[in-house]
């Protein structure tokens, strides 16, 4: 009866880490604005990006003017020229953070937008103080400038992260109450091993938490190509920076679990010569 209990505990710990570990990332990563704006951060640093971000914004804001295409193109190319002057200052780094914080706030407001959108209005802003000649024309920036990155319906998951950021905390608490049960429905002769089983299982869940993650990122980033391949400078980052955030979360885990198995196996060498 014990051993079932102790598989039981040994199951739910493992399930109960791997949905605290994903609990832990979407919330520190997505669901928290900061956490977003930082996590995005390194996209925005890419000059493949950036460079689409000029093309964009300035085709944008020359068509959101009444004037016709000759000056309209005069605009686009003033625009441009006013972000490549700034596009490895501290007003573009500020653009682009607010521009995240309204992506963020949309996603988690009332009424969030169908599909990858992106705000670019804060870069307009920059481009309209910025450039005289814009100022002649009196241009005025749009309040809003949301740009379909791509059309993929991603509201379930985001609903999905804001349910998995309630369950974070009570995640880790089932995990530790299971690792508790297994230890006491240990033997005293076998301790040893079931800490060694909790550590090995903890490294285990990482593993595979880092597999899924690749295969998964390298699936969506695919998928995103094939439909949005123009966009492809914003897409490509995203699956680097999905890899690299959750390697940096993970590798503490997985140390502390090779501590934990590293401990339960000393513990069993150390009560087999006891004997």
């Amino acid at each position: 009866m014990k051993s079932l209990v102790r598989f039981l505990a040994l199951l739910l710990f493992a399930t109960s880490l791997a949905v605290g570990l994903v609990a832990t990332w979407t919330t520190n990563n997505i669901h928290d604005e900061d956490g977003f704006m930082a996590a995005t951060a390194a996209i925005g640093a890419s000059e493949e990006v950036r460079t689409q971000v000029v093309n964009v914004a300035s085709v944008q804001l020359a068509a959101s003017t009444p004037f016709g295409p000759r000056m309209s193109a005069r605009i686009a190319e003033a625009t441009a020229d006013v972000f490549l002057k700034n596009v490895d200052g501290s007003e573009f780094q500020g653009a682009w953070r607010e521009s995240m914080r309204r992506t963020h706030r949309s996603y988690f407001g009332a009424n969030p937008p169908e599909g990858i959108v992106v705000d670019l209005a804060p870069f307009l802003d920059v481009a309209v103080e910025d450039s005289p000649f814009l100022s002649r024309l009196r241009v005025v920036a749009p309040e809003q400038l949301p740009v379909r990155v791509a059309g993929t319906d991603i509201s379930r998951a985001i609903n999905l992260v804001s349910t998995l950021a309630k369950y974070r905390v009570p995640s880790y608490g089932a995990a530790l109450v299971a690792a508790l049960i297994a230890i006491v429905a240990t033997p005293r002769r076998q301790l040893g091993s079931t800490i060694a089983l909790l550590g090995g299982t903890t490294v285990g869940v990482v593993l595979i938490a880092a597999l899924i993650v690749r295969r998964a990122s390298g699936f969506l980033v695919d998928s995103l190509l094939s439909d949005y391949r123009d966009f492809a400078s914003i897409i490509r980052p995203v699956g680097s920076m999905l890899v690299e955030s959750v390697d940096t979360m993970l590798v503490p885990v997985a140390i502390g679990g090779l501590a934990v198995a590293a401990a339960g196996i000393l513990w069993r060498a150390l009560s087999r010569r006891q004997k």
